[in-house]
């Protein structure tokens, strides 16, 4: 009994990857600051202006594959990965969210 319970809390520990977070940013700074079972990148354009976002998700939403969306003149990407910091400079990824600052900062310029 206790090598099954000990057998899933391992799995359970097992299946968290490193991720890379950060908001509004370009590069790539500091140390990974979240765990989970999934990473993802947020990329959106609008107006000559670009921002992206970094984070980590507790689900898996989909394995590995990018999605572009356009709305209102804005274009973004958005992007999930499940390997350790995958969501780094080599992919690109957006949200609603990411959109909306995006357009409001192209509108206010």
């Amino acid at each position: 009994m206790l090598f099954v319970v000990s057998s899933l809390l391992f799995m359970g520990v097992a299946s968290a990857i490193k991720c890379y977070v950060c908001t509004g940013c370009n590069g790539v700074d500091g140390d990974p600051t979240c765990e989970g079972e999934q990473c993802y990148k947020q990329k959106a354009s609008a107006g000559g202006v670009d921002v992206i976002s970094r984070s980590c998700l507790g689900t898996s939403i989909a394995t590995n594959e990018c999605q572009k969306v356009e709305l209102l003149g804005a274009e973004s990407t958005q992007c999930y990965c499940n390997t350790e910091l995958c969501n780094g400079a080599g992919s690109v990824v957006a949200s609603i969210t990411v959109i909306a600052s995006v357009l409001l900062a192209a509108i206010v310029m």
